[in-house]
């Protein structure tokens, strides 16, 4: 039974129905609002009944725990405490996740291939969405699983302009393009990775071709460069891969077919969208406020050097007139910082985000150690693959914060983490 809560996580990603509780600030946010999610029940009910127990108390699970705690630390000197508590515990509830997924996947419990498989089917059925909204040029109704309510005429979302016309960026159930963005980015690794796992058929690897081809497409209209940039690498990394290994040759040879025929389809339809916006310059918001934001919480690291407490990196900040100094004088432009290692140091302190640094090398060490270690193809082609899609993550990190402070992200964050986790520890240890 544990198995198949794990499973519907990993599908509903995306799906961000959720019931407004409670604002610590003036007015409502996603980062200073209490919101029941239908992911923090299932979460919630998941480690109550099955997931506590399954935790393997070891050396990774005493640091996740210290790391959590450091940034509630700050809640004695804090103004606004009570944040602090409420985004401790949701934190709380990913890393309990995380540690429940790799002991489930290290049991064998849960099997990486339907999980891979669900990605795959959720960011489709994602991609369908997006579709229709382009098309509309404004949401489509899906609003109780937490689509944005957009009209042509909605201010501050998300658009490509070229020249006089404006098209909407989709966003599927997202909260923003970019967060829809890497959910296509993990499943079409995941769908590289279902090509490259087991036998296959001549209509698995077709069809696994027309879902990279699909999500392909997805991703372009999203027009989110950050992700076009992680697509590029992820993909291009597992095409090395499966060249350098002579069983996958034939496979990686599909899959460049496929990806050729996908970005010659799409420039030939969308170049004209797509070319200008590859094309960005340092002055220009997108880019000029994450080197702002980044300084803020530099200088909020030097203020601050044992961390402001979990959530609380905007109220400090604007508090102490951080975003004014840099030019952000608009209430709608005090946002998170844009890096999610910045954002874990100013939140967390020196010492919190060095705690977090280690578990990610003990992460990718055990994993490269199992890499290297394992006899049987099928798991480590699994290693890698997982490697791939927790590492885009990562990359997302360094322009992004969604991963930290957004539902959606936390979920994909913290499963990915958990399923690298999972694989480069013994199979069948306690």
């Amino acid at each position: 039974m544990s198995s198949w809560f794990v499973y519907v996580l990993a599908f509903l990603i995306p799906v961000g129905t959720k019931k407004y509780l409670f604002s610590f600030t003036p007015g409502v946010s996603d980062y200073h609002s209490i919101f029941l999610f239908g992911i923090d029940i299932l979460l919630v009910f998941f480690l109550a009944a099955w997931g506590v127990r399954a935790i393997k108390r070891d050396a990774i699970t005493k640091l996740l725990l210290a790391f959590s705690l450091l940034g509630l630390l700050p809640v004695f000197w804090s103004s606004d405490p009570w944040l602090i508590v409420y985004k401790w515990i949701h934190l709380l509830l990913f890393l309990l996740f995380a540690l429940a997924v790799a002991a489930l996947l290290r049991k064998g419990t849960i099997e990486l291939r339907i999980i891979l498989w669900l990605l795959v089917i959720s960011s489709m059925l994602q991609g369908v969405v997006g579709f229709f909204q382009f098309g509309a040029q404004a949401s489509v109704g899906l609003h109780l699983f937490g689509e944005s309510f957009i009209t042509s005429l909605t201010k501050g979302v998300a658009r490509v302009s070229v020249g006089d016309l404006s098209f909407l960026r989709i966003y599927g159930t997202m909260p923003h393009a970019n967060i829809l963005a890497a959910l296509f980015v993990m499943g079409i690794v995941a769908a590289i990775g279902l090509l490259f796992l087991g036998d296959k058929k001549r209509w698995e690897n077709t069809s696994l071709g027309i879902c990279v081809f699909i999500l392909l497409g997805g991703l372009l209209l999203t027009f989110s460069r950050s992700g076009w940039i992680v697509a590029a690498l992820s993909v291009a990394a597992l095409l090395l891969y499966g060249f350098l290994k002579k069983p996958l040759r034939s496979r990686a040879f599909f899959l460049f077919c496929v990806v050729v025929i996908t970005l010659a389809a799409l420039l030939i339809q969308f170049g004209w969208l797509v070319f200008p916006r590859a094309h960005f310059t340092a002055e220009e918001p997108s880019v000029d406020h994450r080197v702002r934001y980044n300084t803020i919480g530099a200088e909020l690291l030097l203020r601050h050097p044992f961390g402001v407490g979990w959530g609380n990196q905007i109220l400090t900040a604007a508090h102490e007139g951080l975003y004014g100094e840099q030019g952000l004088s608009l209430s709608w432009q005090e946002q998170p910082i844009h890096n999610l290692y910045i954002l874990v140091a100013t939140e967390s302190g020196i010492a919190g985000v060095s705690a977090f640094l280690v578990f990610l090398f003990l992460v990718f060490r055990s994993a490269f150690r199992r890499f290297k270690e394992t006899k049987g193809e099928e798991k480590t082609h699994e290693i890698f693959v997982v490697s791939v899609l927790f590492g885009g993550l990562l990359l997302f990190g360094l322009v992004d914060h969604f991963m930290w402070d957004l539902e959606a992200g936390q979920l994909m964050f913290w499963l990915s983490a958990g399923l690298l986790l999972g694989l480069g520890q013994k199979q069948g240890n306690g």
